[in-house]
C-alpha cells in the first residue's frame, strides 16, 4: 500500500508541474544523470533530497487519518516523522495530533512500522503483564486489542492495529471520562491500517 501511495503521488506530480513538482521530479532527473556520469555522490545526495521531498508529501496524507477536534476543542498537529525518539527505537512513522479545551488535553498519536510496536504486542497479547499496574486494565475497540490506564482525570488508551500499527490517545485533566472514547468513535481503524501496509 505504501508503494501504492508514492506511486499515486509521484504520477500526480509528473501529470501537475504547477504543484510544484520540481522538489520531487528535479532530484530524481539530477541523480539519475550524475548517475550516468558516475558521479555517485551527487546521485545519492540528490535522492536522499527527493525522499525527504516525498516524505513530507506522505505525512500530508497520513494527517488526514487524525481525527477532526470534537466541538469546542481547537486541533495542532505535529510532523513528528523525523521523532529523535523513532530513530532510537529502529526507525517507523509517526503521525500525532494535540486537541486543547481549556485546561483539557488529548494527543493522538500514530506509529507505524517500528520495531518498538514488537515490545508493546507483546504487554498488550497477554492481559496478564498489565496486572503489575492497578490502573492498568485491557481494553478492546471493535477487533483491535489495547489496553487502558486511568489515574484521576489522566487516562491513556493504547491499541494495536494490524501488528504493525499502535494509536495512543492520551488525556490529560479530562473532565469527561469518555472523551478518549469519543475522538475514538471518530476515528477510521480500517482506512489507518490500509494507508500503513
Amino acid at each position: 500500500m505504501k508503494k501504492i501511495v508514492y506511486t499515486t503521488l509521484l504520477s500526480a506530480l509528473l501529470l501537475t508541474p504547477s504543484l510544484n513538482a520540481d522538489n520531487v521530479t528535479d532530484p530524481i532527473d539530477t541523480a539519475l544523470e550524475s548517475y550516468k556520469d558516475k558521479d555517485y555522490k551527487t546521485a545519492i545526495d540528490e535522492l536522499k533530497y527527493a525522499i525527504a521531498a516525498l516524505q513530507k508529501l506522505d505525512s500530508e496524507v497520513n494527517k488526514q487519518l487524525l481525527p477532526e477536534p470534537l466541538a469546542g476543542w481547537k486541533k495542532s498537529e505535529s510532523n513528528s516523522n523525523n521523532n529523535p525518539a523513532l530513530a532510537v527505537f529502529g526507525g517507523g512513522s509517526m503521525t500525532s495530533a494535540t486537541y486543547t479545551k481549556g485546561k483539557e488535553k488529548v494527543e493522538i498519536e500514530i506509529i507505524a512500522n517500528s520495531p518498538m510496536i514488537a515490545s508493546m504486542s507483546m504487554l498488550i497479547s497477554n492481559p496478564m503483564l498489565m496486572q503489575s499496574d492497578p490502573n492498568q486494565e485491557p481494553f478492546r475497540y471493535k477487533k483491535a486489542k489495547g489496553m487502558k490506564k486511568k489515574e484521576g482525570k489522566n487516562t491513556e488508551i493504547l491499541l494495536l492495529i494490524g501488528n504493525q500499527i499502535l494509536l495512543t490517545l492520551r488525556g490529560r485533566n479530562l473532565q469527561d471520562s469518555n472523551t478518549l472514547e469519543s475522538y475514538l468513535k471518530t476515528m477510521d481503524l480500517k482506512k489507518i491500517q490500509m494507508a500503513f501496509m
